[in-house]
């Protein structure tokens, strides 16, 4: 509907959380999504000297798929994921 809220912290009240979920929430995305950026720079990535090699060749790899499951996991202990008629919100 054109009156629907088309994103943030409106579209999270629209799916029926109270607003103290929804701003909290809200948050934890935010707070999410610039540690994944943060933490996935050059500048982190190469940050890996103190590492046995191993391991610092798989944290230089910052895995969208990884960052995908742990907001997907986010949004399920909210009980959002899906939209009003039960199809997943993938790709938005």
């Amino acid at each position: 509907m054109d009156t629907d809220p088309a994103d943030g912290l409106p579209f999270l009240v629209a799916t029926g959380l109270s607003e103290d979920d929804a701003v909290a929430l809200w948050q934890s995305v935010i707070a999410f999504v610039l540690g994944y950026a943060t933490f996935a720079s050059e500048a982190i990535i190469g940050d890996v000297d103190y590492l046995p090699v191993s391991l610092a060749r798989r944290m230089r790899r910052w895995d969208r798929a990884t960052a995908r499951r742990a907001l997907q996991a986010r949004l399920a202990a909210y009980d959002i994921g899906q939209d009003r008629n039960g199809e997943d919100f993938h790709g938005r």
